[in-house]
């Protein structure tokens, strides 16, 4: 039987994150990765870095679900790209 010790803090981290984005969509009507970030976790104000460091990760997470084509997911990332640059970017 694994511990959570024989996981590395990503992959706890990572298991959390894809639980939230589960339950959001499935609970909460998440659509788009900016819902997850903004209103429903809280991460793009209180934990930003794990938002940055799992962002690709994130963005998976929510193509899986969606089924989202090229064109439309670029365009989902774009516009995530740049709600996490308006809240880290000052100018």
């Amino acid at each position: 039987m694994e511990t959570a010790k024989s996981y590395g803090l990503e992959d706890i981290q990572r298991a959390i994150i894809k639980a939230e984005i589960a339950f959001g969509i499935e609970y909460e009507a998440l659509v788009l990765p900016d819902d997850y970030f903004n209103r429903r976790s809280g991460r793009l104000y209180f934990d930003v870095h794990s938002v940055i460091d799992n962002f690709d990760f994130i963005m998976d997470e929510f193509q899986s679900y969606h089924n989202w084509d090229s064109t439309e997911f670029k365009s989902i990332k774009e516009q995530s790209l740049e709600l996490i640059k308006d809240c880290t970017v000052f100018s």
